[in-house]
Protein backbone atom coordinates (compact mmCIF):
# COMPACT_ATOMS: atom_id res chain seq x y z
CA UNK A 1 0.00 0.00 0.00
CA UNK A 2 1.34 3.43 -0.85
CA UNK A 3 2.26 5.79 1.96
CA UNK A 4 -0.46 8.31 1.00
CA UNK A 5 -3.14 5.60 0.89
CA UNK A 6 -1.96 4.23 4.22
CA UNK A 7 -2.16 7.71 5.77
CA UNK A 8 -5.67 8.24 4.36
CA UNK A 9 -6.72 4.88 5.78
CA UNK A 10 -5.36 5.84 9.22
CA UNK A 11 -7.16 9.18 9.16
CA UNK A 12 -10.41 7.56 8.00
CA UNK A 13 -10.19 5.04 10.82
CA UNK A 14 -9.72 7.80 13.40
CA UNK A 15 -12.75 9.70 12.11
CA UNK A 16 -14.85 6.53 12.10
CA UNK A 17 -13.85 5.68 15.66
CA UNK A 18 -14.59 9.21 16.86
CA UNK A 19 -17.99 9.20 15.15
CA UNK A 20 -18.83 5.83 16.67
CA UNK A 21 -17.84 6.99 20.15
CA UNK A 22 -19.97 10.14 19.89
CA UNK A 23 -22.91 8.18 18.51
CA UNK A 24 -22.59 5.63 21.32
CA UNK A 25 -22.53 8.40 23.95
CA UNK A 26 -25.75 9.81 22.50
CA UNK A 27 -27.42 6.44 21.98
CA UNK A 28 -27.55 7.09 18.26
CA UNK A 29 -25.33 4.36 16.79
CA UNK A 30 -28.13 2.76 14.75
CA UNK A 31 -29.45 6.10 13.54
CA UNK A 32 -26.03 7.37 12.47
CA UNK A 33 -25.33 4.06 10.72
CA UNK A 34 -28.59 4.34 8.81
CA UNK A 35 -27.81 7.94 7.89
CA UNK A 36 -24.39 7.02 6.53
CA UNK A 37 -25.85 4.13 4.54
CA UNK A 38 -28.45 6.51 3.10
CA UNK A 39 -25.91 9.16 2.06
CA UNK A 40 -23.67 6.45 0.54
CA UNK A 41 -26.63 5.13 -1.44
CA UNK A 42 -27.46 8.64 -2.68
CA UNK A 43 -23.88 9.20 -3.82
CA UNK A 44 -23.83 5.87 -5.67
CA UNK A 45 -27.24 6.37 -7.29
CA UNK A 46 -26.82 10.00 -8.34
CA UNK A 47 -24.06 10.50 -10.86
CA UNK A 48 -24.71 14.26 -10.75
CA UNK A 49 -24.32 14.44 -6.96
CA UNK A 50 -21.20 12.30 -7.02
CA UNK A 51 -19.60 14.43 -9.75
CA UNK A 52 -20.56 17.64 -7.97
CA UNK A 53 -18.98 16.50 -4.70
CA UNK A 54 -15.79 15.32 -6.41
CA UNK A 55 -15.44 18.16 -8.92
CA UNK A 56 -12.41 20.42 -8.59
CA UNK A 57 -14.35 23.04 -10.57
CA UNK A 58 -17.09 23.44 -7.96
CA UNK A 59 -16.02 25.43 -4.93
CA UNK A 60 -15.69 23.71 -1.57
CA UNK A 61 -18.21 26.21 -0.23
CA UNK A 62 -20.81 25.13 -2.82
CA UNK A 63 -20.06 21.47 -2.14
CA UNK A 64 -20.48 21.99 1.61
CA UNK A 65 -23.68 23.98 1.16
CA UNK A 66 -25.15 21.30 -1.09
CA UNK A 67 -24.34 18.49 1.32
CA UNK A 68 -25.58 20.53 4.26
CA UNK A 69 -28.90 21.20 2.56
CA UNK A 70 -29.23 17.59 1.41
CA UNK A 71 -28.52 16.10 4.84
CA UNK A 72 -30.89 18.54 6.51
CA UNK A 73 -33.68 17.89 3.99
CA UNK A 74 -33.39 14.14 4.43
CA UNK A 75 -33.72 14.51 8.20
CA UNK A 76 -30.34 13.11 9.12
CA UNK A 77 -29.29 13.20 12.76
CA UNK A 78 -27.29 16.31 13.64
CA UNK A 79 -24.25 14.15 14.41
CA UNK A 80 -24.43 12.60 10.95
CA UNK A 81 -24.92 15.99 9.30
CA UNK A 82 -21.90 17.43 11.06
CA UNK A 83 -19.79 14.43 10.09
CA UNK A 84 -20.78 14.61 6.43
Amino acid sequence: MSEALEETSTISKRYAEALFELAAERGAVDRVGEDLEHITKMLHESVELSHMINSPIISKEDQINTMSELTERTGMDVLSRNFV
